[in-house]
């Protein structure tokens, strides 16, 4: 009996002591390392329990199963205004695409870079990939996952149009993104990148009760659209050319919050109070379940982005009664100098402002420049909380106010056999040239003849010669890629006011 106990502590002795050779000294025992039976061991993202069964299971999960697993979560809260508008409606479209977030402005990068330390440490210490004498990459599976959520949140007149998610479909396989993390260089391929559906609730945000008394009204609608993608990094080989199994997995969420309220008189009220001093907490009931839920609106200190592409128009001015001059001045001042009113030393304030292309010719003769060139001098000088302000000055704007949906798709019939083709070619050009001459009645009741008269001369005007008597003209999808990539990055170098003109615009993109 005594001979097989002596047996048992010898294999469990020379176990321990292979462990100890393939994993440097991840593995101590609680007098080396300190630490009682009850904590956990951890060794930067590696948590293994103090107390296991036993060492067999220890050796027995070595071939991957042992999991280093730790999460970090960053959020970032952005507040957009004009989202329902030409080119507010193409930004909102450019956030809620993962691709912004990769090459175009290296978000996600400079997210991870905020996580580790710093560079000098890694060469000295590599946690994440430490490389000891033999592969640890045979022994262990290391994951850690980041979270990067961005909160858009909009302040508009009416829903805002559900995205349209980002896919792979329009890239071939060989597609893949890389980034820098821990020392280590890390490889998101095609099958590694996943997107779901976007998911879209609805309900009411019950307003605090000194609001309800100004307001007259108890709740304001509430839509989220919550947009997920998950992409999946991973490091090919380890300096001993073998395969390495550790991964970084990114969950980049997007959830764009529009909290619609018709009188745009009252937002800067629902702004600072949703939006206090400390997050606030309101009671949401939703619209299918009607059931009563607690939403946190984060802190004005959190809120460290505005994007503002408001703007009127004279038809608009007769619609809604009202003055065209308050959109374009008052409210952008309003909304702004609310956001910029509370700040934290660790979330910069900036605003990112769509104006209009101008001169001093044109300023002096036109109400409308003018009201554009003094809303650009007041942002500078009379809103001191602010810490970056970017001007964009587009011209005339090639694009469509309207939807390019004209009807359902499932009005695309087949041609029937006993129909020539010639025949049934004709037939559909003259339904789609009703179908336009429909969306064009219908814009004009909605919009106005000036609006879309405006948007004929700026196609044609788009690259002519012509283009200095109108302005620059330059595509709204371009003005609305700049405010986003201006939105989340900015060099050092650049002063707290940036004036980006129509011309620079077009070749930024």
């Amino acid at each position: 009996m005594s001979s097989r106990v002596a047996s048992s502590e010898l294999r469990e002795s020379a176990l321990r002591n292979r462990l100890r050779e393939r994993t440097g000294s991840i593995f101590k025992s609680r007098h080396e390392s300190g630490m009682g039976r009850s904590q956990g061991i951890s060794h930067e993202q590696i948590l293994i329990s103090s107390s296991p069964t036993s060492l067999a299971q220890i050796a027995k999960n070595l071939d991957g199963d042992i999991l280093g697993f730790s999460k970090h979560r960053t959020v970032d809260n952005i507040m957009v205004l004009g989202a329902t508008g030409l080119t507010g409606s193409l930004i909102i479209a450019n956030l809620i695409q993962p691709w912004i977030y990769l090459n175009s402005t290296n978000e996600i990068q400079r997210k991870l870079d905020n996580l580790g330390p710093s560079t000098e440490l890694l060469d000295k210490n590599n946690h994440f990939f430490k490389r000891p004498k033999q592969p640890l990459c045979n022994v262990l599976t290391r994951k850690k996952t980041v979270e990067i959520t961005k909160n858009v949140f909009c302040f508009s007149r009416k829903p805002i149009e559900p995205g349209t998610v980002g896919s792979l479909s329009e890239h071939d396989s060989g597609w893949e993104h890389s980034i820098r993390y821990r020392g280590s260089t890390l490889l998101c391929r095609y099958e590694n990148f996943e997107c779901d559906e976007p998911v879209v609730s609805m309900g009411y945000v019950e307003l605090p009760v000194s609001l309800q008394q100004q307001e007259e009204k108890t709740a304001i609608e509430m839509h989220v659209q919550q947009y997920s993608y998950r992409l999946k990094y991973e490091n090919s080989q380890d300096e001993h050319g073998q395969t390495c199994r550790h991964t970084l997995t990114v969950e980049l969420k997007i959830n764009v919050v529009s909290l619609i309220e018709k009188d745009s008189e009252k937002w800067p009220e629902l702004f600072k109070t949703l939006f206090g001093e400390e997050p606030t907490t309101a009671s949401v009931v939703t619209k299918k379940l009607e059931q009563t839920m607690l939403w946190n609106f984060p802190s004005l200190k959190q809120v460290g982005t505005i994007i503002s592409a408001l703007g009127s128009s004279d038809h608009q001015q007769r619609t809604t009664n009202i003055s065209r001059s308050f959109v374009d001045y008052d409210l952008n001042m309003q909304m702004i100098q609310v956001f910029s009113q509370s700040k934290d030393v660790t979330t910069p304030k900036k605003a990112v402002v769509i104006t209009s292309f101008n001169n001093l010719l044109l300023s002096s003769v036109s109400r409308y420049f003018n009201t554009k060139l003094s809303l650009e001098q007041d942002l500078a000088t009379r809103v001191p909380g602010l810490d970056k302000l970017i001007i964009l000055r587009p011209g005339p704007l090639v694009g469509s106010h309207s939807s390019n949906n004209t009807g359902d798709s499932s009005l695309q019939e087949t041609k029937p056999a006993f129909i020539p083709e010639t025949l049934f070619a004709i037939y559909r050009v003259k339904r789609s040239c009703l179908r336009r001459k429909i969306r064009f009645a219908r814009d004009l009741s909605t919009y106005g003849l000036k609006l879309k008269l405006g948007e004929i001369v700026a196609r044609i005007a788009y690259h002519r010669s012509c283009s200095p008597l109108i302005g620059y003209v330059v595509p709204a999808y371009k003005v609305a890629y700049v405010a986003v990539l201006k939105s989340l990055y900015l060099t050092d170098g650049d002063g707290f006011v940036e004036v980006i003109k129509s011309d620079k615009i077009d070749h930024l993109t």
